[in-house]
């Protein structure tokens, strides 16, 4: 009996733990779970990971087997749902987004008012989300937390680099998180296609709607002038005209002859709207009329006629107009009128190109930026192989002047040997010349030893005398050896320097180039970043105005403030669109609440959902109280009209710049706890 009962306590144990475990390893699911994202928790902190699907075996098809049907998607071309991408919208830009811990929704607005709403779900109790205004800083489709063991976070879009940013991840309806704002799946993947790098986003503790404002005080852009955007535009065909000009070594320039024209090239036609030049006119008057006429028929034949002139004004670009060409327009169009009345330009083609604003302007910087890097990378390639080419050429140059002078040296040697041995033969045969002349002297006529001995030296004499004119011919020789070496070596030292020269002039040519490359690719960044958005930040803490472009400082100044003990508030000022007169900029205002304590008599107060902390639903000064609080200098209101339009932000608080705000890669925020 005691068996029996031990056998059935076992097995009643192990059906517990078969169903504990049944209910922990997959059977038993969270509503976190159910959405397929597995993210940490406010107290469990192991990760899941999801369920993975068994992939199909597909088995290769035989002859013979019935071919399934095609289905319409497959027809079509048309990509399942659930591969399809989603698209971002056509929207009206800038946007920017306010977040509301209290009513735990995010609003995106644009000039137009409310664009989407979608449910949040922030910080908890001990993880709370900062409050504040913010900019989106980086984004990241698929990013995994650098906190949190790697935990997932889709459509990431960063806020502030301590950790704070808006992501996809379970929303129940109550802050949930450890301080970032989590969207729903869909809301993330849309959000993700609106927002772009340096739209604001407002974390405020309750609803704040922005307002449409008005004020002669707000930041003005400055329109640039048509002679401007004209420097601007045509500086990409000057930039590349020196860039070619100095990839040209200088002896290939055309030299001019007496006339005003280029030797071997033909005579220059005249431009369209241009009148032809006087060729006859600037003859000398020495020559004949009938040099005169060939040029006189060929100046009247490139003359354009009316039609030709009226044709190449409407045709050409207002930019690349000079004012010779506007200084000259009236004298062609009287001469046309005489030639052809009824030919006069339209109105429209001598029209004034209107004002360019400081975005379209900064476009235009960008692309003489992007033309001149082009053309100086450009350069840079050709010269870069021309100077090789030149390089190897010198050190050929070279290696010829040192076989040169080599050879030069052996001749050298060789002719001193040759000279020597010469001066040796001539003395011996000097020497022996005399003791036969005195042999012959001494020996009588019937002395046969004093004739032998006579005859003998007669004869050393002959064989010197030979020797003599060998060495003579050696040196002759060696001689010429030596002054043809001499020549050869002064021929490669002209050579060798010719080259030097020649490399020298490329190198020269190419340090100059890469200059011009270094110098466009800093002038095409600074291009780039003069079209984002400029953003502005005004501290009464710190008495200064902070100024900011693609999330990099431009400069900061003091300002004065207005009764500077008061509050003035937090407002973020944002340049939603253009005016209509197209000048101008239309704003909206958003005011942050203040903290219990800063608020006016009378303001309602609110508690925050993640730390209680008490807010007014007011701010303590008004958008306009603030803005007229604060005296910003005329040169530094000069230099933010140079690069203000359309997604400007400005924000006036009694907040200092936030600890967030770094040197490079984060925009000027303010916190707000």
């Amino acid at each position: 009996m005691r068996l029996t009962a031990r056998s059935r306590a076992r097995f009643f144990s192990t059906v517990a733990l078969a169903a504990g475990a049944v209910a922990t390893f997959g059977f038993w699911r969270t509503p976190a779970m159910a959405q397929g994202f597995f993210f940490w928790g406010g107290e469990s902190q192991r990760r899941v990971e999801p369920a993975r699907e068994r992939s199909r075996v597909v088995r290769p098809r035989h002859a013979g087997t019935r071919k399934t049907p095609t289905t319409a998607a497959e027809k079509t071309g048309a990509t399942p749902g659930r591969e399809a991408k989603a698209e971002a919208p056509q929207l009206e830009r800038p946007l920017f987004l306010i977040a509301s811990i209290a009513d735990q929704h995010v609003s995106i607005y644009n000039h137009r008012g409310l664009v989407v709403r979608s449910a949040i779900s922030t910080g908890m109790a001990g993880h709370p989300t900062p409050k504040g205004i913010f900019s989106i800083i980086g984004r990241e489709r698929f990013h995994r937390s650098n906190i949190y063991s790697g935990a997932p976070m889709p459509f990431m879009q960063r806020i502030t680099w301590s950790g704070i940013a808006m992501h996809l991840g379970v929303v129940p309806g109550h802050p949930a998180s450890h301080g970032c704002v989590r969207l729903p799946a869909a809301f993330a993947a849309k959000l993700w296609g609106m927002t772009r790098i340096g739209e604001r986003v407002v974390i405020s503790p309750h609803e704040v709607t922005p307002t449409e404002f008005d004020h002669a005080l707000l930041p003005q852009p400055r329109l640039r002038t048509a002679a401007e955007a004209e420097q601007a535009d045509s500086g990409t065909q000057v930039a590349a005209d020196r860039t070619s000009v100095a990839s040209q070594p200088q002896k290939e320039k055309p030299e001019l002859k007496t006339g005003g024209e280029a030797s071997g090239s033909a005579k220059a036609e005249p431009a369209a709207g241009q009148p032809a030049s006087p060729v006859v006119a600037e003859a000398p008057a020495a020559k004949p009329a009938q040099a005169e006429q060939p040029k006189a028929e060929a100046a009247a034949k490139a003359a354009p006629t009316a039609e030709q002139q009226q044709a190449a004004s409407v045709a050409a670009d207002p930019l690349s107009a000079n004012p010779q060409r506007q200084a000259e327009q009236p004298k062609i169009e009287a001469g046309a009128d005489k030639a052809a009345p009824s030919a006069s330009p339209p109105a429209s083609a001598v029209a004034e190109r209107p004002a360019v604003n400081p975005q379209q302007y900064a476009q235009q910087l960008k692309a003489k930026a992007v033309a001149e890097a082009a053309a100086a990378n450009k350069a840079v390639k050709a010269l870069t192989i021309e100077a090789g080419t030149k390089q190897k050429e010198a050190a050929r140059a070279a290696a010829e002047l040192s076989a040169a002078e080599a050879s030069q040296m052996w001749a050298r040697t060789k002719a001193e040997a040759a000279g020597a041995s010469y001066d040796a033969a001539t003395a011996s045969a000097a020497s022996q010349h005399e003791a036969a002349a005195t042999a012959e002297r001494s020996a009588s006529a019937g002395d046969a030893p004093a004739k032998a001995n006579a005859d003998r030296l007669t004869r050393a004499y002959g064989k010197a005398l030979l020797i003599q004119d060998a060495a003579l011919l050696t040196k002759t020789n060696a001689d010429a050896v030596l002054t043809d070496a001499m020549a050869r070596l002064e021929q490669a030292k002209t050579a060798s320097a010719a080259k030097d020269s020649e490399f020298a002039d490329a190198d020269r040519r190419l340090d100059a180039v890469r200059t011009a490359a270094a110098a466009a690719v800093v002038a095409q960044r600074e291009a780039e970043r003069r079209a984002a958005p400029i953003s502005m930040l005004i501290s009464k803490k710190e008495r200064r105005i902070y100024v900011r472009q693609a999330l990099a400082p431009l400069f900061d100044a003091p300002i004065d403030i207005k009764d500077p003990n008061t509050p003035l508030g937090s407002h973020l000022y944002v340049a939603t669109a253009a005016g209509d007169d197209g000048k101008s900029l239309k704003w909206h205002v958003v005011s942050m609440p203040a903290r219990s304590g800063d608020e006016p008599t009378g303001s309602r107060k609110t508690a925050s959902a993640d730390t209680g902390m008490s807010w007014t639903v007011r701010s303590p000064a008004s958008p306009t109280e603030a803005l007229e609080r604060v005296d910003i200098p005329k040169d530094v209101r000069d230099r933010i009209a140079e690069r203000l339009w359309t997604g400007a932000s400005l924000i006036i608080s009694d907040q200092p710049v936030s600890s967030e705000t770094g040197a490079v890669g984060t925009d000027l925020t303010i916190k707000l706890r």
